[in-house]
C-alpha cells in the first residue's frame, strides 16, 4: 500500500474519532451539497467508498 493511501485512511479514521463530525456528518453533506453541488459531493464520497484501502489491485515489478 503507498504511503498516499495509508495517510489517507489515517485521516479518515483519525476523523471518525472526533464527535462533532460523526455527529454532523448530515449537516455536512448537506452543507457541501449546496456549496459544490450534489453531483460533486455524491462523486466525491462514491470515489472514496468504491476504493477498498486494503486491497492493492497492482503487482510490483
Amino acid at each position: 500500500m503507498s504511503t498516499p493511501r495509508l495517510l489517507h485512511a489515517l485521516g479518515v479514521f483519525t476523523a471518525c474519532t472526533v464527535p462533532p463530525l460523526v455527529k454532523n456528518a448530515r449537516h455536512i453533506i448537506e452543507l457541501s451539497n449546496k456549496i459544490v453541488g450534489e453531483t460533486a459531493t455524491t462523486a466525491m464520497l462514491r470515489v472514496r467508498a468504491t476504493r477498498p484501502l486494503a486491497i492493492e489491485t497492482r503487482t510490483r515489478a
